[in-house]
């Protein structure tokens, strides 16, 4: 990209030059170079793409170089290139196919990568690879890539001088979401990272990225990749953090079924308090009946399950009920236990239980989780719940499962809704476009969909049933419980941070303590 127009012919050049290149070097390299090579007059071509090429390759067997085809149109050009490789450990040569596609376009084009922040009048010269990525790239940078690269940098001259600036754009974020936003490094970042010995580079959306792939070049022994994700050791395992994980199921008692069933945790054991997600208990579907408490249906009870402490499976123990939330904007809920179970539930059957009055919740000696404000980028988490996407012999919906399980992850972006960054936030079943922090502020007070304020973005997989379910870091803290899942990426999930949650903790304990007063 530059700040100014290009010439009106420089794709032209490119073409020309490009083409130039190739030929000469595809004529005259077969495992050595046979003679030297003349670049294009106008725009010369320096030795260092081939004498890199040949250098790169002293020590190992390569064979020639083939162009097998070229297609142009007017602004772009696609380029087939195949070059023959020996199998580590082998001495037989293989051909290894490139293509590479290179267009000139400006930001309202579909094709345009990273589009926020480009000034008018620039445009983008994108120079795309594919072909095989192992070995850190080394066959596609090496059979094709490389050498149209230096060739058009040759071409266009001194990026500082003319004006222009090369980047490198995360091939995650073009694999997964629309080329506009996708993610990018400058070059100078990139090969920075790489001439410090850096693995990996992680893109704004939490993509790690090898650096050798998106450079091309190895300049040091590349290092063992660091383990930011999973700590070598846990500073609290899993194991004793179930205790305070429960399921929270909407139990029909007209229909004698559990209609709804999530995860939550025990915030405050005194009061016996529980937070879980918001759509487990309303319907969180845009239109006229969002926000609905029970989804509507009358006869229905909170029923909570605790795993007993000669257990590692739940049983279905207490009675609970709605204290507060804020719906629109937090998919959050508090719930307090209001009495328990005369007989613990081992199933789904709860038609003849009876409710039993807790006189003190004390007594019922509960275990609770801690909850955290703070939290990092790259930080390692784990969410807790209780899957019930149906595993092995058991159908989905067709039980409840009562056995408690994990997945790992880690932190990778916050997010809020008048981010610049993010055209639109998704909600259950809805999209709201963000223009300004007022406009949101106006839509949040009078809507009939989900527009969360703040959100954590994890990667890791979503798991059903997790819903509502504690987000916990090493030490055994809760940062926000699980919300929803990226429609488009399922390895990627949003979390209600604990910022969001608080205020509702808060009023829930001033309300049950006036209630307890009165």
């Amino acid at each position: 990209g530059g700040e100014n127009a290009p010439p009106y012919n420089i794709m032209e050049h490119i073409m020309t030059c490009l083409l130039h290149d190739l030929n000469e070097f595809a004529n005259h390299y077969n495992g050595t170079l046979v003679r030297s090579l003349h670049h294009a007059k106008s725009y010369p071509l320096t030795l260092s793409s081939m004498n890199s090429f040949i250098d790169a390759h002293c020590e190992e067997k390569i064979g020639r170089i083939r162009i097998h085809q070229v297609v142009c149109w007017k602004l772009c050009i696609m380029i087939q290139i195949g070059a023959t490789f020996a199998e580590p450990g082998q001495s037989e040569l293989r051909e290894s196919f490139s293509e590479i596609f290179v267009s000139l376009v400006d930001e309202q084009s579909s094709h345009c990568v990273a589009t926020r922040g480009m000034k008018s009048r620039t445009k983008r010269l994108l120079v795309c690879g594919k072909g095989q990525a192992g070995l850190h790239g080394k066959k596609l940078w090496k059979g094709g890539l490389g050498l149209v690269l230096d060739s058009i940098r040759e071409t266009l001259g001194d990026d500082h001088s003319k004006g222009y600036s090369r980047e490198v754009v995360c091939p995650e974020c073009l694999a997964h979401f629309h080329p506009s936003v996708a993610s990018i490094w400058s070059w100078d970042h990139v090969q920075t990272a790489n001439e410090t010995g850096n693995a990996g580079l992680r893109c704004s959306r939490g993509h790690l990225v090898d650096t050798y792939l998106l450079c091309g070049v190895c300049n040091v022994l590349p290092k063992p990749a660091p383990e930011p994700l999973i700590p070598a050791r846990l500073h609290k395992p899993v194991s004793k953090l179930l205790s305070g994980v429960v399921l929270v199921g909407l139990w029909d008692s007209k229909s004698q079924e559990m209609i709804s069933v999530g995860s939550g945790f025990l915030v405050e054991r005194k009061l016996g308090l529980i937070v879980t997600a918001g759509h487990v208990l309303f319907d969180m579907e845009a239109g006229q009946n969002f926000g609905t408490p029970y989804f509507g249906r009358k006869d229905v009870k909170v029923v909570i399950g605790v795993i007993p402490n000669d257990s590692s499976t739940a049983v279905f123990r207490y009675y609970s009920e709605l204290v507060t939330h804020d719906i629109r904007n937090v998919d959050a809920c508090v719930l307090r236990i209001t009495s328990r179970m005369k007989e613990d539930v081992d199933g789904i059957s709860l038609c003849d239980q009876n409710e039993v009055p807790i006189d003190n919740m004390k007594d019922e000696k509960l275990d609770y989780l801690k909850t955290t404000k703070t939290f990092e980028l790259e930080e390692g988490v784990r969410i807790l719940g209780y899957n019930q996407g149906g595993e092995g012999v058991l159908e989905k919906g067709k039980h409840v499962n009562r056995c408690a399980d994990f997945a790992k992850g880690y932190i990778c972006r916050r997010f809020t809704n008048v981010d610049d960054d993010d055209s639109s936030i998704s909600s259950f079943g809805s999209s709201i476009s963000v223009k300004s922090e007022s406009s949101v502020t106006a839509s949040m007070s009078n809507s009939t969909c989900y527009i969360p304020r703040e959100e954590i973005v994890v990667i890791c997989p979503t798991i059903s049933g997790h819903s509502g379910g504690p987000c916990i870091n090493d030490e055994g803290k809760v940062v926000g419980i699980l919300s929803r899942a990226d429609p488009v990426d399922r390895q990627r999930c949003y979390l209600v941070p604990t910022t969001e949650i608080k205020p509702l903790i808060t009023k829930a304990k001033t309300t049950i303590r006036c209630l307890l007063n009165k």
